[in-house]
């Protein structure tokens, strides 16, 4: 019964008005249409396009106003994004050259021998404030069980980025680093793991001076501003207040990146119109 109904869905091609009549027909179908109050979606022009896109129209065929929960790993996502772009340039195919090469390389890596940050910059007054914030929110998070690291990737993207900053694991043991895996690129935290695993190991896999610095400079920022915020979405309660700590924190960054601090905060601001008084009681 429920494949034949399933069956009869008119999906259509991925344009804002197919994803509104297939969400409409399957929200009839598991009969909750009268308990839905909220939309959470990517932040994509064929969800939020203020005429055709997906939001709007399966507003209008409920016949009602939803509650906007726009996704936060999608926005933060595109951040990084663009912070990888002006740092290694516009990719010009699926697959990232350097992370491929580095996959290959990863059998005879010795993973005892590994390197954290090292910059100049580090003795900033900003960027130590940040090490000790970051550091003492992710340490947290290895020593609970928390909702904020559903995945082993989570997990990962934590250690590796405590790693980066120069900080002990909780556990006494060796760390054991996981094999470089798969990653997509429409998926940043693989990417963000990957770069970090790849500048620990930077004194044994060669690097171009070029890929050497901005490796450096991908991790700079993703360790002191990125991962936290990346970690603590999952937290719609603490959206708002996430939101922006991350925007005035990629505002100081300026000081230390000008480059990467104007490219990230162009790119959030474009993802910040959700929030507004209906989220308030969210926050409460």
């Amino acid at each position: 019964m429920w494949k034949k109904s399933l069956e009869s869905l008119s999906f259509l091609p991925g344009t804002g008005q197919a994803q509104a009549k297939a969400t409409f027909q399957l929200l009839n179908l598991w009969e909750v249409s009268t308990d839905t109050a909220g939309m959470c979606f990517d932040t994509t022009a064929s969800n939020t396009g203020p005429v055709n896109g997906a939001c709007v129209l399966l507003q209008k065929l409920m016949k009602r106003n939803l509650l906007y929960l726009a996704c936060r790993h999608h926005a933060h996502e595109i951040v990084i994004s663009e912070v990888f772009t002006v740092l290694f340039g516009p990719s010009h195919g699926p697959n990232i050259a350097l992370f491929e090469r580095f996959s290959k390389f990863w059998p005879i890596t010795d993973q005892s021998q590994y390197k954290s940050l090292e910059d100049a910059r580090l003795n900033n007054p900003f960027l130590q404030q940040l090490k000790e914030e970051v550091s003492s929110f992710l340490l947290h998070l290895l020593s609970t069980e928390n909702i904020c690291l559903p995945r082993e990737d989570y997990k990962e993207l934590v250690e590796l980025c405590l790693l980066v900053l120069g900080i002990s694991l909780p556990s006494e043991a060796e760390y054991h680093f996981r094999l470089p895996g798969a990653y997509h690129m429409a998926r940043w935290m693989s990417k963000v793991i990957y770069c970090m695993k790849i500048y620990l190991f930077r004194d044994q896999f060669k690097l171009t001076t070029s890929e050497t610095k901005s490796l450096a400079e991908f991790c700079l920022f993703a360790a002191h501003v990125y991962v936290q915020a990346r970690i603590a979405c999952p937290l719609a309660s603490d959206a708002a207040v996430n939101d922006l700590l991350l925007y005035n924190r990629i505002k100081q960054y300026a000081d230390i990146n000008k480059t990467v601090s104007d490219a990230a905060v162009k790119k959030l601001q474009k993802h910040l119109w959700y929030l507004g008084s209906e989220l308030m009681p969210l926050a409460s």
